[in-house]
């Protein structure tokens, strides 16, 4: 197994190792494309994609380029065109003495976006019960970097007793690289789980490696799509796993084989959804499996209220006799989204 754990990281170095500078193009809805730009005017711009080959994009449909608004990339700062002054505008009418009112600029766009959600869960597996779900999630999304935050605890009794208690707290750091012309780009996850009723009690795992898309589309460059977009990566990494009670509470080295899926069918309803395989790097026989499904579908003309339709799954392969070694649990409820 020592072969393993040295030559995964040396497949993630030789794939991420930079080539020429490429710009990253920012679509409205958050779509990003990454190649050379040709040319553009005022309404076009031509993008050559790898992958997609020459495109033509729409300008109005642009967010930025390269970490600069259309407006900045079309019309450069003074500085850059030459030190004198352009001259007024002579429209025939009298110098007033005063200067021409300057229009406010627009309220910039929240850094991060937050989500909470109460919900109705059941869970099957470990434990068999209806609970109540709170979730808190906070992201940020830009061309050089996007962060998530998420916390959800789930509580459950009955007779007086709790046969549900269980909280989690996953932070996920994803690195786009948007100076270095690679499809590759970088992640960092940091996942803790406490449940009173799993053998392992609390679980702690830190993971690294590299993320690829694999698909992006949408209906900028497919106008014939019947959804709005669809992105899908792949991701391959490795590190430790720590559980502090149950069969093995020693620090176990694990990869982690996943992949995500971003799914607009429409303005106002999206799938997320994401399948992970860990696997002992000791023991391949060893392993656990996380995947999750959420379907997010917003209320017309009630600003951040949406329904949540959920489930995730969690399995793994080697627990205590008296245990399941599975959890498969469904929530429904709403979200507010500020």
């Amino acid at each position: 197994m020592p072969s393993i754990t040295r030559t995964v990281p040396i497949l993630l170095i030789l794939l991420l190792m930079p080539r020429a500078r490429a710009e990253v193009v920012r679509l409205e809805g958050g779509d990003r494309l990454q190649g050379t730009i040709e040319s553009h005017d005022d309404t076009t711009l031509t993008l050559t994609h790898s992958v997609l080959g020459t495109i033509r994009l729409p300008i109005d449909k642009i967010e930025s380029i390269d970490g600069r608004t259309t407006a900045q990339f079309l019309d450069p700062p003074a500085s850059t065109k030459g030190n004198t002054p352009a001259p007024p505008a002579d429209d025939g009418a009298p110098d007033s003495g005063t200067a021409p009112a300057t229009k406010s600029p627009a309220p910039p766009e929240r850094e991060w976006k937050n989500t909470f959600t109460v919900a109705g869960s059941t869970n099957s597996g470990t434990s068999d019960n209806a609970s109540l779900f709170l979730q808190l999630r906070m992201e940020r999304d830009n061309d050089v970097e996007k962060t998530s935050i998420s916390s959800f605890y789930r509580f459950a009794s009955a007779d007086g007793t709790t046969n549900q208690s269980w909280y989690n707290l996953t932070l996920d750091q994803l690195w786009k690289l948007p100076r270095v012309d690679t499809e590759w780009q970088l992640f960092a996850d940091l996942q803790f789980d406490w449940s009173e009723f799993n053998s392992w009690e609390q679980r702690l795992s830190l993971h690294v490696g590299g993320q690829y898309p694999l698909l992006s589309i949408d209906r900028t460059t497919h106008p014939d799509l019947w959804y709005e977009s669809l992105i899908l990566n792949g991701r391959i990494g490795f590190g430790p796993r720590k559980e502090f009670a149950g069969i093995d509470t020693g620090v176990v080295p694990e990869a982690d084989l996943g992949s995500s899926l971003d799914w607009t069918l429409t303005p106002n309803s999206s799938i997320v959804a994401s399948a992970a395989l860990l696997p002992d790097l000791t023991d391949l026989n060893v392993y656990r499996i996380n995947a999750s499904l959420n379907w997010k579908i917003k209320l017309e003309g009630l600003d951040g209220l949406a329904m949540q339709l959920g489930m995730t799954y969690q399995y793994q392969s080697q627990v205590e006799a008296a245990d399941r070694n599975y959890d498969l649990l469904t929530t429904v409820g709403m979200s507010y989204d500020f």
